[in-house]
């Protein structure tokens, strides 16, 4: 609970986890390895390039407020 700030990659540890924010989530980007659907309570924002560790890997993001990519975020492939 709370605002909170990820550092790069993101790993799902259960296929197809469901991670529930109930605030903010700035993210700085990186690899996503897994699948799964991150749930924001807030906004959640991306800092960075987003892309899958491997072909199965997917991310899905729900938010409330919005999903903000800044300047400069590229992601590969289809999420």
């Amino acid at each position: 609970n709370g605002n909170q700030t990820w550092g790069a990659n993101f790993s799902f540890l259960t296929p197809y986890e469901v991670v529930y924010v109930n605030g903010d989530v700035n993210w700085a980007g990186g690899w996503v390895s897994g699948t799964g659907t991150i749930i924001v309570n807030g906004n959640f924002r991306v800092t960075g390039s987003v892309t899958p560790s491997t072909l199965s890997s997917k991310l899905c993001v729900l938010s409330t407020n919005g999903v903000n990519f800044d300047g400069g975020t590229s992601f590969i492939g289809y999420f």
